[in-house]
């Protein structure tokens, strides 16, 4: 998004030939955004969430404890690898560095939840050899008459996810970078509406860790986002979470949901895409919103807990 803007501006000023686009909206679904705030929510997810399920045992959780916080250990590592990445972002030295740190916190942080428990890393609440997900949405988008009315190239295979590109990100060490919490920053002083959504069951992209990030993000109203109290998020009349929200600023947590909130709440998740892009408050959708930073938004019913 970033890079979108960059390029805007030199367009702008004559500096490069293209076409402006005109970036109003970021969403971001159960995102991993900032290692060095998100792997520390690993071990307290595994005890203290929403559900009360402790998928692990104290001396599995313990290591994960450790493992963070150790020397050379994972925030260790990520700090190293950040240190690299601000003298030469490209050089292969650092590539590698935040490759090792990307492998540490998964590996030893992450991790044991996948080898010591039989829960789903996408849902807490479902067994480890449960689908992921459905898998009638894949159909539909191989079908030859969803791709012709979506423009796509008819020899293109639709997956919902791919180990190579996995493999990639994780070779390059991007999930060890710094800068993702100055990106939102930057976005959301320059009028952009961000909205992070979250599912209340998903370990691997849990809510802990979104709203740490949230939290942690600086811009000219984050004072003001933080101070916002959380308030329901209705749809329907039916409340299905609760969110913080400031201006252009929102964060959602939707309760019953893991990794993929429009597979298990797809009227919530729908409906919180309309409100986004139609520039609506997320609670309620009942009140314009202004991708201006500086508009308020304290809804009338604040709570603090489901």
């Amino acid at each position: 998004m970033n890079y979108f803007h960059a390029e805007n501006e030199l367009i702008r000023a004559g500096q490069k030939d293209g076409v402006l686009l005109n970036i109003r909206t970021l969403g971001i679904g159960n995102g991993i955004i900032d290692a060095a705030l998100q792997f520390p929510m690993y071990p307290n997810f595994t005890v203290n969430n929403t559900y009360g399920i402790q998928p692990l045992d104290d001396q599995v959780v313990s290591y994960m404890k450790f493992a963070l916080t150790m020397y050379n250990g994972c925030l260790d590592q990520i700090y190293r690898c950040r240190q690299a990445y601000d003298s030469d972002s490209d050089s292969i030295e650092t590539r590698a560095l935040c490759s090792r740190a990307a492998n540490m916190c998964r590996d030893n942080v992450e991790g044991p939840y996948y080898e010591y428990s039989d829960r789903s890393m996408y849902d807490i609440r479902k067994s480890s050899r449960d689908p992921a997900y459905p898998d009638f949405f894949v159909k539909y988008l191989n079908l030859p008459s969803t791709q012709e009315a979506l423009g796509v190239d008819l020899y293109f295979r639709y997956e919902p996810s791919s180990n190579k590109v996995y493999s990639a990100f994780q070779l390059s060490g991007d999930y060890a970078y710094p800068g993702f919490l100055e990106d939102l920053g930057f976005l959301l002083d320059r009028r952009v509406r961000v909205v992070l959504t979250y599912g209340d069951a998903d370990y691997i992209g849990n809510w802990f860790g979104g709203e740490a990030v949230s939290l942690a993000v600086n811009y000219s109203q984050a004072t003001l986002f933080r101070s916002s109290p959380y308030v329901r998020l209705n749809v329907d009349g039916v409340d299905h979470g609760i969110v913080r929200e400031y201006g252009n600023f929102s964060f959602a947590l939707v309760y019953d949901a893991g990794h993929m909130v429009p597979i298990d709440k797809p009227d919530v998740a729908l409906e919180v895409f309309r409100r986004s892009i139609l520039g609506l408050d997320i609670a309620t959708g009942l009140e314009s919103v202004s991708n201006q930073t500086g508009v308020p938004l304290v809804p009338d019913d604040p709570i603090t807990s489901r």
